[in-house]
């Protein structure tokens, strides 16, 4: 993997964290740039963990994968951008929620650079083709 994919590998993670950071730091503002109401209680508690779970996982899996050119953080990063994606269109299809178009046009895009960066790793020593 050359440089330059690796740079624009590690861009996911850095937004990852970021929000991952907001949603520890101003819960309500996290909530707010994804369009949620923040929740109390126990929905605060399940907002936090998963929502901000999801952020922080998804952070240390980008950085962890260009870090040590292992694929499978890689493909681990993927899969969440994906199944997020999936989510809002089933969510917009069978329940009614808005249809989400940007959110899931970056995380259909995300998913693609993920698995094309995966791709660009060689496990067997050879030079990929990106280098």
């Amino acid at each position: 993997m050359n440089n330059l994919v690796r740079g624009i590998t590690v861009l996911p993670g850095v937004l990852f964290g970021v929000m991952a950071i907001r949603w520890l730091a101003d819960p309500a503002d996290a909530a707010d740039a994804l369009g949620m109401e923040l929740m109390t209680g126990v929905g605060l508690s399940s907002q936090m963990g998963d929502v901000g779970g999801f952020f922080l996982g998804g952070a240390i899996m980008c950085i962890v994968g260009v870090i040590t050119l292992n694929k499978t953080w890689l493909h681990g990063a993927a899969l969440l951008s994906l199944s997020a994606a999936l989510y809002r269109i089933v969510g917009a299809l069978a329940y009614g929620a808005d249809f989400a178009t940007v959110p899931i046009l970056v995380e259909i895009a995300m998913t693609g650079w993920l698995l094309y960066a995966a791709s660009c790793i060689r496990t067997d020593g050879a030079r990929s083709t990106a280098d």
